[in-house]
């Protein structure tokens, strides 16, 4: 009876969540751990929710076991990699989104995700692997698009150690986008 009503506290906490009635979720969702603490997708739910609330150690605490009762739970290993990476646990990121990279359909996501935190640290050479990988998944999908972010100007971060390295990495990466763009454009990504 409890298994039950934790599910269907669950489905109304994802559904709440969806419509963005965070009140109203949290409720549920939290209800639905207790009720059912071996239910992977309302762990996922309610940590998606403590993510978009801010509350990340909280929200990794939900999605880590949300893993651990499933480990082929990609949604999970995906949504744990951009939770560490908001908490700048980048090891733990990448670790996470390779997990998420090992399923066919979140592929092409987890790897664009994981090159944009080796572009944060600035390793151009993962951010260009990463990217690589990608490239045959989103041409197996009819195309799509890879995109590198740069922040506007060095005078942003001039309070910042290694301004020489950021300003080489960021003439690299922006390079190395042009580039892709040349070369790949003709299968649409």
């Amino acid at each position: 009876r409890r298994d039950r009503e934790g599910v269907l506290r669950s489905r109304l906490g994802g559904a709440l969540l969806h419509l963005k009635d965070l009140e109203g979720a949290v409720k549920q969702l939290s209800m639905a751990v207790v009720l059912d603490p071996r239910h992977a997708m309302a762990r996922f739910s309610y940590g998606s929710l403590l993510m978009r609330q801010g509350k990340l150690k909280l929200a990794a605490s939900q999605l880590q076991k949300a893993v651990a009762l499933e480990p082929g739970y990609g949604r999970a290993w995906h949504r744990l990699g951009i939770v560490r990476a908001r908490l700048k646990d980048y090891p733990g990121a990448i670790k996470s989104l390779q997990r998420a990279a090992n399923i066919k359909a979140l592929a092409p996501l987890a790897l664009c995700d994981m090159g944009k935190i080796y572009r944060k640290q600035g390793n151009l050479v993962q951010a260009f692997a990463a990217a690589r990988r990608a490239y045959p998944l989103l041409c197996a999908n009819g195309g799509g698009s890879i995109i590198h972010f740069t922040f506007a100007g060095l005078g942003k971060i001039s309070a910042y150690d290694k301004i020489g390295a950021y300003a080489a990495a960021k003439v690299g990466l922006l390079s190395l986008t042009r580039s892709m763009a040349v070369e790949w454009a003709i299968d649409q990504v």
